[in-house]
């Protein structure tokens, strides 16, 4: 899952920093910012889905007549009646962020440096 999960984090961060690029223009510190705020809040929300599918799938959403998007909305309540243990859960959502930092902070370190570079121009010998 490790690997996975970094690979995801290098993709998220070339999508969602090339995404700004192109609607935004340039990329500054700003983007960067709004960038990472952007892959803190899609990581949060995979790691529910995640989460909604193994209470659809284990939980016996389909038997019990709730769809996944009802399994989605019932994770706090789930959380609450100890039928998902909270350490688990946030151990998974530390686990998941941890990746995605490991995969998207050399991207956007590349991409700044990228950026920086593109204006210089060096003699050749």
């Amino acid at each position: 899952m490790g690997y996975v999960a970094a690979l995801s984090g290098v993709i998220m961060a070339v999508c969602v920093l090339k995404g700004y690029e192109m609607l935004g223009g340039k990329l500054t510190k700003k983007a960067v910012v709004i960038s990472a705020v952007i892959m803190i809040l899609m990581t949060y929300f995979a790691d529910r889905v995640d989460w909604a599918i193994i209470l659809f799938n284990q939980g016996g959403g389909a038997e019990a007549g709730y769809s996944l998007f009802e399994c989605y909305r019932l994770i706090p309540a789930a959380l609450s009646a100890e039928i998902i243990d909270m350490g688990s859960y946030i151990g998974n959502l530390v686990l998941q962020y941890l990746f995605v930092a490991l995969g998207a902070i050399p991207t956007v370190i590349g991409k700044m440096k990228q950026k920086k570079e593109e204006g210089i121009i060096a003699r050749l010998n």
